[in-house]
């Protein structure tokens, strides 16, 4: 789970950087707020394996 968040995360960091919207993943609250920056709606993450 955390590898998939940081390469979504870092994908969407690339887009921003270079001027493009890209969509940051779940739970990118700080940007979402303070940089208005799109992000995934936190009901799309899936829990971890074997906690839910």
């Amino acid at each position: 789970m955390l590898k998939a968040f940081h390469g979504a995360y870092c994908d969407a960091h690339a887009l921003w950087r270079n001027g493009k919207e890209g969509v940051f993943p779940a739970g990118t609250y700080w940007l979402a707020k303070f940089v208005h920056v799109c992000c995934a709606p936190l009901d799309t993450a899936k829990p971890a394996a074997g906690t839910a």
